[in-house]
């Protein structure tokens, strides 16, 4: 549904992704670093809601929510594998459930210079096994799949628009709070031209 001047604009999604990288069967000195893809067919709906408000303020600002829930199918796994693994592992995987949530914000100085704020919160459910599971290289069972995990995480940006086709964002990506996650932090660089 397109924007109006009281009404948000509106997009329901439905998307699929097929498994197309290596998965499974990996090399056990490089740690994990040859999967490419997860082998799972996971279907995401997608709800999608964006505001521009004139009306409040001089200088335009901009609310984006986007909700996407995903759910991934069984994958067939042997030996080292993107879920754990290591040699002998032969059975099935049921990744979890996801749901990713971003709140995103913009406010416009001028109409050349922005400010925005995204706010991230990921769930990922407990992905479980059943088969053999193996042994990883020091002879001890190997473990395959794992807990649940969450993240919360912010990422402020300034984005410079010389003109109507070409806009620069530069800003950060960082973590402030999970359970069974990473902490990270990165720098974020965007160059955009459309014609």
């Amino acid at each position: 549904m397109d924007e109006g001047p009281y009404r948000p604009a509106l997009l329901f999604g439905v998307k699929e992704t097929f498994p197309s990288g290596r998965y499974q069967k990996l090399n056990p000195k490089k740690g994990g670093t040859d999967a490419t893809g997860a082998g799972s067919y996971n279907t995401t709906l997608s709800f999608n809601i964006s505001k521009v408000l004139w009306w409040v303020s001089l200088h335009p600002m901009n609310f984006r929510v986007s909700l996407n829930y995903s759910l991934p199918a069984l994958v067939g796994v042997k030996g080292y594998n993107a879920y754990g693994g290591g040699t002998g592992t032969d059975g099935r995987v049921h990744p979890g459930n996801s749901f990713q949530g971003d709140f995103g914000y913009e406010y416009s100085f001028t109409q050349k210079w922005v400010a925005a704020l995204d706010i991230v919160y990921v769930y990922n459910g407990k992905t479980t096994f059943s088969g053999k599971t193996g042994f990883s290289a020091p002879g001890v069972p190997a473990a395959v799949g794992g807990p649940f995990n969450d993240q919360l995480s912010l990422a402020p940006a300034l984005e410079y628009n010389p003109n109507e086709n070409l806009s620069i964002l530069v800003g950060t990506w960082f973590s402030v709070w999970g359970r069974n996650s990473f902490n990270f932090a990165s720098a974020v660089f965007t160059v955009e031209y459309t014609f």
